[in-house]
């Protein structure tokens, strides 16, 4: 093992932390508090989920990572996506969140220095997840589009 490998993932995983923990604890304590949304306003909310979404899948299939501010927008206008949309959809977000960071997470591993027995799995894992985003514009359309009917028409 080379010396120093240790630093930049610790500085990896914490800077998951700072973003993951804050989420967690808004998920478990303060979003069930959360107000319903009027009726006028979800065809607008609806293409806005859409639209943060879209860009995220766009921009992992350009760069193949994120920005922080792009998986912030998709949490920020997602986080009632159960009240907006269903639960079907609104779990199909929480994947996407999730494979977007477990892919950030493979690309970390893969630039940052460290054991090279953890690169070979953690390439084919991040190829793994780049098929899965390039299938995701499609099936955003297919699974949105239903309710995406009264916001763009």
């Amino acid at each position: 093992m080379q010396p120093g490998w240790i630093e930049p993932l610790l500085a990896t995983l914490a800077g998951y932390l700072v973003v993951a923990v804050p989420w967690l604890a808004y998920v478990r304590l303060l979003r069930p508090f959360a107000a319903r949304v009027p009726p006028a306003e979800l065809p607008g909310l609806r293409l806005r989920i859409y639209r943060a979404a879209r860009s995220l899948v766009d921009v992992m299939l350009e760069r193949g990572e994120c920005d922080l501010p792009a998986l912030e927008e998709l949490d920020r206008s997602a986080w009632r996506a159960d009240v907006v949309f269903d639960r079907d959809i609104a779990a199909y977000l929480a994947e996407l969140r999730d494979r977007t960071l477990e892919a950030l997470r493979m690309r970390a591993v893969i630039i940052n220095p460290g054991p090279v027995a953890f690169r070979p799995e953690a390439k084919a894992r991040w190829t793994e997840l780049m098929k899965w985003f390039a299938l995701q514009p499609a099936q955003l359309e297919r699974r949105l589009a239903p309710f995406l009917a009264a916001a763009r028409g």
